[in-house]
This record gives structure tokens, C-alpha cells and sequence, in this order.
């Protein structure tokens, strides 16, 4: 299957004041079933002449063809970045459900551990309940993300054009799939979470019909709760979905989340502390330096935000 890294701009023209979408198209492990996407570009005049001059001056009825033709092409994309993922996390999820049945076949009555009172009442503090691959909080070596520790995970992980950290969507490429994404695949899951990105206009209205001093972690949780209406997975459950398919709607609600989270954070830091004052967000920045953006807070913090987004995403499985 191509992997596709596309990325949209839109730059204003002189000409008939129009706005132009400049498209630039990059394909790589190219495979032949999907060649014939590529050929669909190319047999478009319009669209060739497009992609090679980069921005074109049109008249009225060439900017509506090619609007047209844009818009059934991204689409395109939009699928293919969307059965690339899954299918990297069919083939992860395949390979691991024979060892969680063997795990509860062979070992399904071991004792992890006694519970004590003191545990209960204390909150369940240091009680194992669950199992998890995705990090592991060591007391002495501190967290580890699938198996890399925080040093690492920095180090490998592909980094945003002149910042020091990276991209927060490469490391949550990591943590779903287990491996170290390169910088396409990173982008690929960037430009996924770009297309996902925006929150019904009802959410911001339940946040302002919520007292102004209410506190920001309230306003957060009733943003993503008010939010269900939305969710993929509860509709799929009503449609009696086989429980081995529970991870592809899943998958679907936690990446729509992911990519609305850091404007509704925003949002509420705007409307609570600087006057109501929203910034809206830069289609062209990554997770973390839009978060910065929003916020309108200055570099460095962009890096800030992308460090704090790695160092809070899971602590097994919390």
C-alpha cells in the first residue's frame, strides 16, 4: 500500500482574489496496486500543470474544476493514511492475541499478588490489576515507553524542522504500534490528526454556559464527555460489533480525541485567564507547536508543549 505525505496550504493570489490550494504530493514504498493513484494526478491538465509550477493564477471556472478535483484526491489520501494505520496495527494486534491466549490458557489461575488492607484504604497504591505493554514506571530508571526510556525515546524519534523535541505524533505512532516511526510515518499520522482536528461548535458553547470559575480540569472532562454523541465505538456497540473488532472503533474515537484535545485545552485556558480571547489554530503547525500557538504563548514553549504531551501520555496505562 503507498503511504502518502501530503500537505495543504493556502496562499492568498492577487488574481480574481481567490484563494489557490497548492498541493504537494510525495509517494514512497511504492506498491502497484496503487500506482494507478498517482496516474489519476497526472492525466488532470490542470492539475499537472498544477503540481509542477506549484501556484497557479485562475480564472473562476479552472479554480472550481480544480477545487473539485482537489477535494476527491484528498479524500483519497485521507483513506489511505487511515488503512496504512490500521493496517500496521492489524498486523501488531494479530501477533499479539496468540500470547494473551496462551497467557490465560497456561497461566490463567497464578496469583499476581496479595492485597492487604492498608492497600485498599490507601487507595489501591502498588496493587497489580492490569496488564499493559505500552510503559512500565520503574522506581530507580523511571518511565520506560515500550520498552525505551525517556533519553531514547527523544533521541530516536523523529524531530520538528528546528525545534529540539519531536513530533508528539511520531511518539504516539510509538506507543500504538511499538516501533520507532520514521519521519513519513510520523508526518502521516501529523496530516491524520490535521484532518480529524476540528470540535463540533457545541462543545465550545457547553464550556461557555459553564461558570467562569469553574475549575479547568472540569471544563476538560465535560468537553470530551460531551463529546460521546460523536464516538465511533458506541455506535458500533449498538450495532453488535464482535468483540475482536472492539480496536478498530476504538482506535477511531482515540484518534479523533487526540487530535481535538489540544485545542479544546486551549480554549479554556483562553476563555478563563485571557479574557475569552481565542486564537484560532495554524492548520500548518504540528500537534505541540499548535498547542503553543493557541495558547499564544512564544517559543520555547512549543518544545514545552511537545516534552510535556510525551511525558504525560501513558504511565501503564494511566
Amino acid at each position: 500500500m503507498n503511504k502518502i505525505r501530503a500537505f495543504v496550504a493556502f496562499p492568498h493570489t492577487v488574481n480574481l482574489r481567490l484563494k489557490t490550494r497548492h498541493l504537494r504530493i510525495k509517494t514512497y514504498n511504492s506498491n502497484p496496486s496503487k500506482k494507478n493513484f498517482y496516474k489519476k494526478i497526472n492525466k488532470i491538465g490542470f492539475l499537472h500543470s498544477f503540481f509542477r509550477k506549484n501556484i497557479l493564477f485562475l480564472n473562476v471556472v479552472e479554480f472550481n474544476y480544480l477545487t473539485h478535483k482537489f477535494n476527491i484526491i484528498s479524500n483519497q489520501i485521507e483513506e489511505v493514511i487511515v488503512a496504512t494505520l490500521k493496517e500496521k496495527l492489524y498486523e501488531k494486534i494479530e501477533g499479539w492475541r496468540p500470547r494473551t491466549t496462551r497467557l490465560l490458557k497456561e497461566y490463567g489461575d497464578v496469583k499476581v499478588g496479595d492485597v492487604t488492607i492498608k492497600q485498599v484504604i490507601g487507595g489501591m497504591r502498588g496493587v497489580k490489576c492490569l496488564t499493559t505493554d505500552i510503559s512500565y514506571l520503574d522506581p530507580y530508571e523511571g518511565i520506560r515507553f515500550r520498552g525505551y526510556t525517556i533519553p531514547e525515546v527523544l533521541e530516536k524519534l523523529p524531530k520538528v524542522p528546528g525545534a529540539e523535541m519531536p513530533y508528539v505524533e511520531g511518539f504516539l505512532y510509538l506507543l500504538l504500534t511499538g516501533d520507532i516511526p520514521t519521519e513519513e510515518e510520523a508526518l502521516m499520522v501529523a496530516e491524520e490528526f490535521k484532518k480529524r482536528k476540528e470540535v463540533p461548535s457545541y462543545v465550545f458553547d457547553v464550556l461557555k454556559a459553564m461558570p467562569k470559575d469553574s475549575h479547568p480540569m472540569a471544563m476538560f472532562a465535560t468537553a470530551i464527555v460531551a463529546m460521546q454523541k460523536e464516538s465511533v465505538f458506541a455506535k458500533k456497540y449498538n450495532e453488535g460489533i464482535s468483540k475482536m473488532d472492539y480496536w478498530e472503533p476504538m482506535l477511531e474515537d482515540a484518534l479523533n480525541l487526540w487530535s481535538r484535545l489540544p485545542e479544546i485545552a486551549a480554549f479554556i485556558y483562553r476563555w478563563k485567564y485571557r479574557n475569552g480571547d481565542i486564537i484560532p489554530p495554524d492548520p500548518n503547525l504540528d500537534m505541540g507547536g499548535n498547542f503553543a500557538h493557541m495558547m499564544g504563548i512564544d517559543k520555547p514553549y512549543d518544545d514545552v508543549a511537545r516534552l510535556y504531551f510525551i511525558l504525560h501520555s501513558d504511565h501503564e496505562s494511566g
